[in-house]
C-alpha cells in the first residue's frame, strides 16, 4: 500500500480488521505496520500485513479462516503448501498466509507463549509479559509493542529494518529502550550495530 493513501495507519487497516474480526483468540498487528501504528502515520509502502498469533492457536485460526485456504510457508526453503492439521509448525521458520480480495496478503507469524509471557523463539530465554507488549490504537486495533518488533528485525537487518529502527527508536521511552538494549546481542552479533544508538538515547533520557 503506497504511502499517502491513508494518513492514519489504523484506518488503512480497516479491511484487515474486518477479515480478522471473527477470530476468537489473541492477534496483534506486527512488523512494519505495528511500527506505523505506534508512530501514528504510514511511513513507507507495505506489500503485506504481518499479524502475530500464539503458535498454540494455529488450529483455531485455520478453522476460523478455512474459507481463505490458509497456506503454510517455510521461510527456510520458500516452499508453500496448503495448511493441514498434521503439519508441525516451527516458530520462526513457518508462517501462515491468508489472502482476501479486499486486503493485502496477511502473513501470520507464530509466537511461543508460557503462561502470561511471550517467549522469543530463539533460545527461549527472552520473555516479556503479553500485557506489556499488547498495545491498542485509539479505536481498539491491537498491535505488537515496538521493542518486540525491533528485536525481531534486529536479527535480519535488511535495509528496511535499519530504516525502521532509525525512524522508530527515538520514539521509545526509557523503559522500552532499557529493555531492548541488552537483548539485541546474540552469538552471531555480540556487538550489535544498533547498540551504540540505544546507548546514546539512554544517556539523553537519563541526563
Amino acid at each position: 500500500m503506497p504511502v499517502g493513501d491513508h494518513d492514519c495507519p489504523s484506518t488503512a487497516l480497516n479491511g484487515v480488521r474486518e477479515v480478522l474480526d471473527p477470530y476468537p483468540a489473541r492477534y496483534l498487528v506486527a512488523g512494519g505496520w505495528a511500527l506505523d501504528l505506534f508512530a501514528g502515520r504510514v511511513r513507507r509502502e507495505h506489500s503485506d500485513v504481518d499479524v502475530l498469533i500464539r503458535r498454540d492457536d494455529v488450529k483455531p485460526f485455520a478453522r476460523t479462516f478455512a474459507e481463505y485456504s490458509p497456506k503454510v510457508k517455510d521461510q527456510s526453503t520458500g516452499e508453500h503448501v496448503d495448511w493441514r492439521p498434521d503439519i508441525e509448525l516451527v516458530t520462526g521458520r513457518h508462517t501462515l498466509t491468508i489472502s482476501s480480495e479486499t486486503t493485502p496478503p496477511i502473513d501470520v507469524l507464530l509466537a511461543d507463549s508460557a503462561g502470561t509471557d511471550w517467549v522469543f523463539h530463539r533460545g527461549g530465554r527472552i520473555r516479556r509479559q503479553w500485557r506489556l507488549i499488547t498495545l491498542y490504537t485509539g479505536d481498539g486495533l491491537p498491535f505488537l509493542a515496538p521493542e518486540i518488533v525491533l528485536l525481531l528485525k534486529a536479527r535480519d537487518m535488511r535495509p528496511k529494518d535499519d530504516a525502521d529502527f532509525t525512524e522508530i527508536v527515538p520514539l521509545l521511552d526509557r523503559e522500552r529502550l532499557t529493555w531492548l538494549r541488552p537483548r539485541l546481542s546474540s552469538p552471531k552479533r555480540p556487538d550489535h550495530p544498533w547498540r551504540p544508538i540505544l546507548d546514546k538515547l539512554l544517556d539523553e533520557r537519563n541526563a
